[in-house]
């Protein structure tokens, strides 16, 4: 058995290379699971692995069969102990509740929403009722009149509240990302904004505020397209239609709204490109100097000009890592796999921002561009096995051929790789995005980002409107490919929302299938399996209650009926999505006797779900009726349950006192029980969350 298992463990770690691209998941996976643990671990308990780690990997690093899994134990160990350290070196001042006062600061950013844009403050501070809170930072949305510009210090007087926790159980964690960007508060403005005194602001901001409002001063009247060029510039998707995103999304083509490896690759690329040709030039400067390896070192400075001004998302950071180590192996003469560029970007990042690994785009990222590199490594051994090259049979035609299959390639490989993480994180996925990038790929690549690129170049000089005409021409085609694609009966996959562990479950498959060699490496498809079965056996609760205790909704017959449809439009949407609903609906028109409808008026409504009396308590007045018939009662209204009310015995209560303390509630009729989780009780008593007291 031993003898079997080491000719096994022969065919993936090799001579060490693989084994060691193994150690960045291993290390990334560490953070994630810091991050998305229930509690906050104790420091001794910490220590104490992370030592027994490094000594059980010292102890045997002669060994051939256990070296290179003890060392990635210890990979894992420090990735942990790296997001926990970096967790409680994030702590920053923080709002404790809600009020109204005054909120002075130096603006940061100011989107270019067309009404009401949200505006970011550093250096903050909010006064009430004498009392000061310094903030790191807050984010506030400004009511209509004039906008200050990036690196004024302004005041105005507005709500502030902490930032929210999730809508609902297992939603999306909202005060982690605050905690670690350093945001201690958000609200609204409620009166007119003052300037006190004018700022010069950061480089990088005050050129992004510039080439972003120079895109809206050249496409006067088409601010939905300049919206789209904003995202792709500078990273500031406030101008982007819900239309648009939602076409955009529906078709596949929403990575192309994202800064990441593709455009900021294609500006590197093409920056090597034309450097390099012009070094070419009939001037006798490839002669005396070595014109790839400067090329590769102007690639590195206008990739890092990108980068910073485009906000540096986590996809983009990852492109600028593996920009930076491929333009090193040019410097060094030393090129190396792909796929290693990719694991030591994963680390970079999760060295950088720990929290995102447990985010979207992270996981969508990283996952696609190892899934198209990973293949392509592998599709590289056979062709150089091959007898003659593929498409050989094409002649003239054999380019373009490529191209479209190239395309067509990274388009199935890239949704194969991420589908699974967007039904987890966003409930959804396209059927047909490969149709839509092999339409829309080509407009991008050869029109809208060479026509970004030359916008960049000529802003300076007041003359980036010629560029950004055909950039908008660019985006009105993709868009087009978009709400076409969207159209098509059956375009989208929708799922509700399930828990974490197909995510982990697919991601350790994934690794396994790109890191490893051989046939061992098809083990990995077990936890791609897996995490398709979790997210297809996923079921949406039936009874959702917001935080705030404003709003109730009932999932019936894939339609979600909500007890207002005016207020939390936030949450409507959120849970619609989570809940992989086919519609919103008022709850006064389940229509008395339907889907378990009893009654429903201005007061309340009373329902029999799965044999089980449901009352939602819109007045006070209905309170004592509903209390006495109902099994779980859910009161929208500050007023309590009394000794006096003849309730039933076995009453479940969900009122605003559970709310406050516990946050949303999701409720699931099981076995004619009631099965409750809280926003509380998902998120857990960790450092970011506000339920720990």
């Amino acid at each position: 058995m031993i003898a079997a298992l080491r000719r096994i463990l022969d065919g993936y770690p090799g001579l060490g290379r693989r084994a060691a691209i193994v150690l960045s998941p291993c290390f990334v996976g560490g953070a994630a699971a810091y991050m998305a643990a229930p509690y906050e671990p104790d420091r001794t308990i910490v220590a104490v692995c992370l030592l027994a780690s490094a000594v059980f990997a010292a102890a045997v690093r002669g060994h051939a069969l256990a070296r290179w899994p003890a060392f990635w134990a210890l990979a894992f160990a420090l990735g942990f102990v790296w997001a926990y350290a970096r967790a409680e070196l994030a702590a920053s001042p923080r709002l404790e509740r809600d009020g109204a006062g005054g909120l002075s600061g130096v603006v940061a950013w100011i989107e270019a929403g067309p009404s009401r844009p949200r505006m970011e403050l550093r250096d903050a501070s909010f006064q009430r009722y004498g009392r000061t809170t310094a903030l790191k930072r807050a984010r506030v949305r400004l009511a209509s009149g004039p906008r200050p510009k990036v690196g004024d210090r302004v005041r105005v007087q507005a709500v502030m509240r902490p930032p929210p926790a999730a809508t609902a159980p297992g939603g999306y964690d909202f005060q982690r990302r605050a905690y670690f960007d350093g945001l201690g508060a958000v609200g609204y403005a409620i009166g007119p904004l003052a300037v006190d005194a004018p700022g010069s602001g950061g480089w990088f901001a005050l050129m992004r505020a510039r080439l972003r409002d120079a895109v809206y001063a050249a496409l006067p009247g088409r601010p939905d397209v300049a919206g789209i060029i904003a995202a792709l510039t500078v990273g500031d998707r406030s101008g982007v239609r819900e239309a648009d995103n939602d076409a955009l999304r529906a078709s596949g083509l929403a990575h192309l709204l994202a800064i990441s490896g593709l455009h900021l690759g294609m500006v590197a690329g093409a920056i090597y490109l034309v450097v390099r040709l012009m070094l070419a030039l009939p001037h006798g400067l490839a002669l005396r100097l070595p014109a790839h390896k400067v090329a590769a070192v102007v690639a590195i400075v206008g990739a890092g000009l990108y980068l910073g001004l485009s906000g540096a998302a986590p996809p983009a950071q990852r492109a600028f890592v593996m920009v930076v180590a491929t333009m090193f192996a040019i410097l060094t003469d030393r090129l190396r796999s792909g796929l290693w560029f990719v694991a030591w970007a994963a680390v970079v990042v999760t060295l950088w921002s720990p929290h995102v690994v447990v985010g979207p785009s992270f996981q969508l990222s990283f996952a696609a561009a190892t899934g198209i590199v990973a293949a392509y490594e592998a599709l590289a051994i056979r062709r150089r096995e091959a007898s003659e090259p593929d498409f050989a049979g094409f002649g003239a035609l054999r380019p373009v051929v490529l191209y479209v299959t190239g395309i067509a390639g990274a388009s199935l490989i890239a949704t194969a790789a991420t589908a699974p993480l967007a039904l987890a994180h966003f409930q959804q996925a396209p059927t047909f995005g490969v149709l839509a990038n092999l339409a829309a790929m080509p407009v991008m690549a050869f029109l809208v980002m060479p026509a970004a690129l030359l916008a960049g170049c000529l802003a300076p000089f007041g003359f980036e409107w010629l560029p950004l005409q055909a950039m908008a021409f660019g985006i009105e085609l993709i868009l087009a490919v978009a709400r076409l694609v969207a159209d098509i009966p059956g375009g989208v996959i929708r799922v509700p929302a399930s828990s974490g562990w197909p995510v982990a479950a697919f991601l350790a498959g994934l690794a396994w299938i790109a890191c490893l060699r051989g046939r061992v490496r098809w083990l990995g498809g077990i936890g791609a399996l897996a995490a398709l079965l979790g997210l297809a056996l996923a079921r949406p609760p039936d009874i959702l209650v917001s935080g705030d205790g404003r709003l109730a909704a009932v999932l019936r017959d894939d339609v979600l009926y909500v007890s207002s449809d005016r207020r939390g439009r936030f949450e409507q949407n959120a849970w619609k999505r989570s809940t992989a609903a086919s519609a919103i609906s008022p709850m006064q028109d389940g229509g008395d006797g339907a889907a378990g409808w009893r009654r429903c008026d201005d007061r309340g409504c009373v329902l029999n779900l799965d044999g089980r009396i449901v009352a939602i308590s819109l007045a006070p007045s209905g309170l004592s009726d509903d209390c006495r018939e109902a099994d779980l009662l859910i009161a929208l209204h500050a007023a309590r349950l009394s000794d006096a009310m003849d309730c039933a015995p076995d009453l479940a209560v969900i009122d605003g006192r559970s709310l406050a303390v516990n946050g949303g509630h999701a409720v699931r009729i099981e076995d004619d029980d009631f099965r409750v989780r809280t926003v509380r009780e998902a998120q857990g008593p960790r450092l970011w969350s506000g339920w720990r007291q």
